[in-house]
């Protein structure tokens, strides 16, 4: 059903898709502050525009959390706030759908942001890579992002992960690779 709807809606391997990434302090989008968004615009599967931009949360970044990503407090200090970032990143995607690998995490912050520097609604079309290697390949022993760029022979180094840009890269290359793969499997 996934698969088909999206077959419906767009042209997968033509369209423009915004490919996002968020670092936060946790895993609660009410609780935790994000800490980085990295996006890239993705057409015809090349990268045509990149957003980057670390985010200053206000709150000290957790030890775990920096063990994680490296962004470390002194990192973030003087960038802008939550506010700001988002509301560039928006302008950003535009109306594009975006795409994340997990995407009910990523997208539940940049919602929890959006209500509360009244922003509006985030209205655009999400589609999860998670979602579809999972439709796809049930026999894969998982479905993280390091699996799915593994099993697409997508470039990915492990040392480089947890980095918003660097996994919204890995994920549009993967994305447009799982788009050829409809296109073969689905599209007569």
């Amino acid at each position: 059903m996934y698969i088909k709807a999206l077959l419906d809606k767009y042209h997968l391997l033509e369209d423009t898709f915004v490919v996002f990434d968020v670092e936060t302090t946790g895993l609660s989008p009410r609780k935790d502050k994000l800490i980085e968004i990295g996006a890239v615009k993705i057409c015809n599967g090349k990268i045509i525009d990149r957003f980057n931009e670390l985010i200053n949360p206000e709150i000290a970044i957790p030890i775990k959390i920096t063990s994680i990503t490296h962004i470390t407090n002194e990192m973030v200090k003087n960038c802008q706030s939550d506010e700001v970032v988002v509301k560039k990143f928006l302008k950003f995607v535009s109306d594009c759908p975006v795409v994340a690998h997990n995407a009910k995490f990523d997208v539940s912050f940049i919602k929890v942001a959006c209500f509360k520097y009244r922003l509006g609604p985030f209205k655009n079309d999400v589609i999860d890579t998670m979602e579809i290697a999972r439709i796809l390949h049930p026999e894969w022993i998982n479905h993280k992002l390091e699996t799915l760029t593994n099993n697409l022979d997508v470039k990915f180094d492990n040392d480089k992960h947890h980095r918003a840009l660097y996994d919204a890269e890995g994920t549009a290359l993967a994305f447009y690779k799982i788009c050829q793969e409809i296109n073969d499997q689905f599209v007569r």
